[in-house]
C-alpha cells in the first residue's frame, strides 16, 4: 500500500510538473508576441526535471548491484550469508523499481515540452528566437540524460533478478550438499567411540548450567512456589469448565446436538486436551521470566521447552479430536473400533517423538555441544520414526461398515501402506548408511507431511460436515442457502460444492509453503512469489497480476452475490404479492438482476486493469461479429429488452405461438420458457415473440369469451329452445351478466337446427369447466322438455332402378333355369 501511494505521489508530482511546464512555456511564447522588438530576451524558466537527490539514488542503485554482485562471491559458501545477500537484491529491488517510478513521469514530461517546442527550422526557413533554440537544446539534453538514467536502473534491475536467481541455485547445492553429506555410520564403533568421548564434556556443560540456575532459584523458592501454584490454578481454570461442557453435550438429548454431533463433541475434546496444559506452560514460563530466574541461556531453553510441549498439545489435541470416541460412541474418523485406540496411541508417541526432536536440536544448537552429539540424536530420532511408521503400515484402517463384514487387511489402503513403508526403509537405509542429514531430512518431511495431513482431514471433516447441513436441511441451520437467498435444492448442492472446493483448495494452498520450507526455501522466497502475484509483471503496457485478476473474480462473485441479495429483497419487501402485480415484479426483478450483472462485470475488469477507453477496437470487432455469427443472438438478446419494457406478454399469461399454448414461466436474455397444458416446457426464441403473430389470452384481464354450439332436432320449436338456453344462462353463476350472455340461433344444418350459447367468464382460465358446466345443463334441460339432440342422418339416392330391376329379374330367372336343369337329371325316370 505504502509503495501503491508513493508512485500515486510521484504520477501526480509529474503531471504537475508537466503542467507547470506547459504553462511557462506558453506564458514564453505569449512574450515573444508581445515584445518582439526586445534586443534581450527573457531567460525561460524551466522546472528542475532531474534533481540531483534522484541522481545520487540512480547512482546509488548502481553502486548497490555492484557491490552484492561481490558480496555473493565472498559468502557463496554459507547459508547464512546468502540470505543476507538475499535480503540486501530484495530491497535494491524496491529502491530501483521507485527510482522508476519517479523518473517515467519527469521523462514524460520532458517529451511534451520538446514535442511542443517542434522540430528545428530547416536551413532554408526563417531562424527561430534563440530563446527557443537554446530551450529546446536543453530539453534534449535532459530527455538523454533522464532516459540513460531510466535505462541504467532497468538495467541493475534486471540484474538483481539475475542475481536472485543465481543465489537461489547457489543455495540449493549448499541444501544438497549437505543432504549427501557422510556423517558416520551407527553401526560403525568409531561413531560411538566419538560419542562417548565428548559425551562426558556435554554432561559437565550441562550439569553446571543447571547448578547455576538452580543456585539463583534457590534463593526464591517462595516465588517458585506460587507460580507452580498458579500453574496448577491455570490448569484447573480451563480443565474444570471444558470437562463440564463436553460431560453435558454426552448427557444432552440428540435434538440439542443435531447440528454437528460428533464435530462439535470432538472440538470441545480437543479444547480440554490441548487448553489447560498449554495454559499452565505459559503461566509457568510468564512467572519464572516475572522473578527473573530465566537467564539468557536458561531463557532460550525454556522457550525452546514451551515451543516442544505446545506442538505436543496440538498434535495430541488433534488426534485425539480424530480418534477418540465422541458423544455417539464413534470417532470422528469412520474406522475400524479395534484400530482408532492403536492410531491414538502411535499419534500419541509422534507427537511425544517430534517435541522431543524439537527440544534436543535446540539444546545442541544452543549449548554448542559436539557434532557428533547433533548427529546421535539425529541418528535415534530418525530409527525411532522410522519405527513408529513401520507399526503404522500393521494397523487396518478399514471402515466400520467393511470390519463388521469381515477381517480388515493390514495391508490396505495399499495407496497410502507402500509409500509409507518404502519411507520408513529409506530412512532406515540412509541412517545406517552414515547418510544423516538425509535420513533426518527424510523424517522431517514425512512428519511435517504427517502433521499437515492430520490438520487437513479434521478441518476437511468438519467442511464436509457444514456441506451436508447446508444442503440436507437439518434445522434451524439446515437450508441455509435456500431461506436466506432463494434457491432451489439443485442450485444450494452446486454452491455448496463450489464453495467447499474453494475453501479445501485454500486450504491446500495455505499448507503448501510449510512444505517447501524443508525443501531449501526461505520465507523471503515465498515474500517475493507472493510480491510478484501481487505487483504483477509488465508486458508492454500492460500489467498483468494474477493477485488483482483473482481478486476482480471474487469482487465480481461478491456484487453478483448482492445482486441476489437485492433482488430477494425487493421481491420480498417491496414488490409482494399484495403490493405489485406479479408480471411487473418479475419485470423489475429481471431488470435489477442485469443491470448488477452488468456493475459487477465492469467493475471487475476495471479492477482487473482493462481500459475502457481502448475498446473502440474491440467494439468494431464485435460489431462485425454481430453482423455475422452473433446476429440471432444480439437479435434475441434485444427483444428480450423490448418483452420486459413493453410487457406484450408477461409472467403468467396464457399464450398461443406457431400453434403451441401454454402458460409463460420465464422470460429471459435469449428466450422465453413457456409451460405447455401437458407440463412440458417450450423454448421460444425472444425474437419470434417480438416478430410473429401471438395471441395472449391474458394480456389485459383475465376476462374471456366462451362459444357452446348445441344441434336441435327439425322437429323442435326454436323459440322454445332459445327460451330454454336463456334460462340455463341465466341459472349459471360462472357467467357474467355484463356484457350480457347472447343466445345465436346459427343456421339450419343439414340434419339439425344449429344454435349457440355465447358468454363471458370473469376467468379464461376456467373457461373450459364453465363449457362443460353449461353442456350438461343444456342436455339435462332438453331432456326434460323432450327436445332431442339428432345424430347426423344422410339419405342415399340410387340413380336407373328400373335398369337394376332388369338385371336382377335376368339373373333371378337364369337362376331358376339351372336348377330346374338339375332338377330334370335327377328324376326316376332317367
Amino acid at each position: 500500500m505504502v509503495l501503491g501511494l508513493t508512485r500515486l505521489i510521484i504520477v501526480l508530482a509529474g503531471c504537475f510538473g508537466l503542467l507547470t511546464a506547459t504553462l511557462a512555456q506558453e506564458t514564453v511564447g505569449t512574450g515573444e508576441a508581445a515584445a518582439p522588438t526586445s534586443a534581450q530576451p527573457a531567460a525561460i524558466s524551466a522546472p528542475s526535471f532531474f534533481p540531483a537527490e534522484l541522481a545520487q539514488r540512480v547512482a546509488r542503485v548502481a553502486s548497490d548491484i555492484e557491490s552484492a554482485a561481490k558480496g555473493i562471491e565472498r559468502v557463496k559458501s554459507r547459508e547464512d550469508g546468502l540470505t543476507a545477500q538475499r535480503l540486501e537484491l530484495e530491497r535494491i529491488e524496491v529502491e530501483a523499481q521507485q527510482v522508476i517510478d519517479a523518473l517515467r513521469p519527469r521523462l514524460a514530461a520532458v517529451k511534451a515540452q520538446v514535442q511542443k517546442l517542434g522540430p528545428p527550422p530547416d536551413k532554408d526557413a526563417a531562424p527561430e528566437a534563440p530563446a527557443i533554440a537554446s530551450e529546446r537544446s536543453r530539453l534534449t539534453a535532459v530527455q538523454a540524460e533522464l532516459e540513460g538514467a531510466v535505462k541504467t536502473v532497468e538495467l541493475a534491475l534486471v540484474r538483481s533478478r539475475q542475481l536472485v536467481g543465481h543465489v537461489q541455485r547457489l543455495r540449493q547445492a549448499l541444501f544438497a550438499r549437505d543432504l549427501v553429506r557422510h556423517s558416520g555410520s551407527p553401526l560403525s564403533p568409531a561413531t560411538w567411540k566419538a560419542f562417548a568421548a565428548e559425551l562426558p564434556r556435554t554432561g559437565r556443560q550441562i550439569a553446571r548450567l543447571a547448578a547455576e540456575w538452580w543456585r539463583l532459584a534457590g534463593s526464591n523458592l517462595v516465588g517458585l512456589g506460587l507460580v507452580l501454584a498458579a500453574a496448577v490454578g491455570a490448569y484447573a481454570l480451563f480443565k474444570l469448565p471444558l470437562s463440564h461442557i463436553r460431560r453435558r453435550i454426552h448427557e444432552s438429548p440428540i435434538a440439542l446436538r443435531q447440528y454437528f454431533p460428533r464435530a462439535i463433541d470432538a472440538f470441545w475434546l480437543a479444547a480440554g486436551l490441548a487448553f489447560p496444559p498449554l495454559a499452565a506452560a505459559t503461566v509457568g514460563y510468564v512467572g519464572l521470566a516475572w522473578l527473573g530466574l530465566l537467564t539468557v541461556t536458561a531463557g532460550e531453553l525454556a522457550l525452546s521447552a514451551l515451543r516442544a510441549f505446545v506442538v505436543f498439545q496440538i498434535i495430541r489435541a488433534l488426534a485425539g479430536a480424530v480418534l477418540s470416541p465422541t458423544a455417539s460412541g464413534q470417532p470422528l474418523i469412520a474406522i475400524a473400533d479395534a484400530s482408532a485406540p492403536k492410531l491414538l496411541f502411535l499419534a500419541n508417541l509422534l507427537a511425544g517423538l517430534i517435541a522431543l526432536d524439537l527440544l534436543l536440536g535446540d539444546v545442541v544448537r544452543m549449548l554448542y555441544l559436539p557434532i557428533e552429539i547433533g548427529a546421535v540424536q539425529a541418528t535415534a530420532t530418525s530409527l525411532a520414526f522410522a519405527t513408529l511408521l513401520i507399526a503404522f503400515t500393521r494397523v487396518p484402517l478399514a471402515g466400520r461398515e467393511a470390519a463388521l463384514l469381515e477381517a480388515p487387511s493390514r495391508s490396505r489402503p495399499r495407496w497410502l501402506k507402500i509409500p509409507i513403508a518404502l519411507a520408513a526403509l529409506t530412512i532406515v537405509a540412509t541412517t545406517l548408511a552414515g547418510y544423516v542429514a538425509l535420513g533426518k531430512f527424510i523424517t522431517t518431511q514425512v512428519m511435517l507431511i504427517g502433521g499437515l495431513g492430520l490438520f487437513i482431514l479434521s478441518v476437511h471433516l468438519v467442511i464436509r460436515r457444514v456441506a451436508v447441513v447446508m444442503t440436507d436441511g437439518e434445522r434451524p441451520m439446515g437450508r441455509i442457502l435456500e431461506t436466506r437467498l432463494g434457491l432451489d435444492h439443485d442450485r444450494t448442492s452446486y454452491l455448496t460444492r463450489l464453495l467447499v472446493l474453494l475453501v479445501e483448495l485454500l486450504l491446500l494452498l495455505a499448507a503448501l509453503p510449510l512444505l517447501l520450507l524443508t525443501w531449501g526455501y526461505t520465507r523471503e522466497d515465498f515474500l517475493d512469489w507472493l510480491r510478484l502475484g501481487i505487483v504483477g509483471i509488465e508486458i508492454g503496457q500492460f500489467q498483468i497480476s494474477l493477485g488483482r485478476i483473482l481478486l476482480s473474480f471474487a469482487l465480481f462473485f461478491v456484487l453478483l452475490f448482492a445482486t441476489r441479495v437485492v433482488q430477494r429483497w425487493l421481491d420480498r419487501s417491496v414488490l409482494g404479492p399484495a403490493r405489485v402485480d406479479r408480471s411487473i415484479a418479475h419485470s423489475v426483478l429481471m431488470g435489477v438482476g442485469y443491470t448488477g450483472v452488468g456493475l459487477a462485470l465492469v467493475i471487475a475488469l476495471s479492477y482487473a486493469g482493462l481500459d475502457f477507453t481502448k475498446l473502440a477496437i474491440v467494439a468494431g470487432a464485435l460489431s462485425l461479429g454481430i453482423g455475422f455469427g452473433l446476429q440471432a443472438i444480439f437479435n434475441n438478446f434485444v427483444s428480450g429488452i423490448i418483452l420486459l419494457i413493453e410487457r406484450p406478454i408477461k409472467v403468467g399469461d396464457w399464450i398461443v405461438v406457431n400453434g403451441q399454448e401454454g402458460f409463460v414461466r420465464r422470460i429471459n436474455v435469449r428466450a422465453t420458457e413457456i409451460e405447455t397444458f401437458d407440463r412440458s416446457s417450450l423454448i421460444i426464441p425472444n425474437s419470434e415473440l417480438i416478430t410473429g403473430t401471438v395471441m395472449n389470452w391474458t394480456h389485459r384481464n383475465l376476462i374471456g369469451r366462451l362459444i357452446v354450439s348445441v344441434r336441435v332436432s327439425y322437429k323442435a320449436d326454436p323459440e322454445q329452445v332459445m327460451k330454454i338456453l336463456a334460462d340455463v344462462v341465466d341459472r349459471s353463476p360462472s357467467l357474467l351478466r355484463e356484457p350480457a350472455p347472447l343466445i345465436v340461433f346459427e343456421d339450419f344444418g343439414e340434419s339439425a337446427m344449429m344454435f349457440s350459447v355465447r358468454a363471458f367468464v370473469p376467468d379464461v382460465m376456467r373457461r373450459l369447466t364453465v363449457q362443460s358446466e353449461l353442456r350438461l345443463a343444456i342436455a339435462k334441460a332438453f331432456r326434460d322438455a323432450g327436445i332431442e339432440i339428432p345424430y347426423r342422418q344422410h339419405d342415399i339416392h340410387l340413380r336407373d332402378l328400373d335398369g337394376v330391376k332388369q338385371v336382377f329379374a335376368r339373373a333371378l330367372e337364369a337362376r331358376r333355369r339351372e336348377q330346374e336343369v338339375e332338377a330334370g337329371d335327377t328324376s326316376p325316370a332317367s
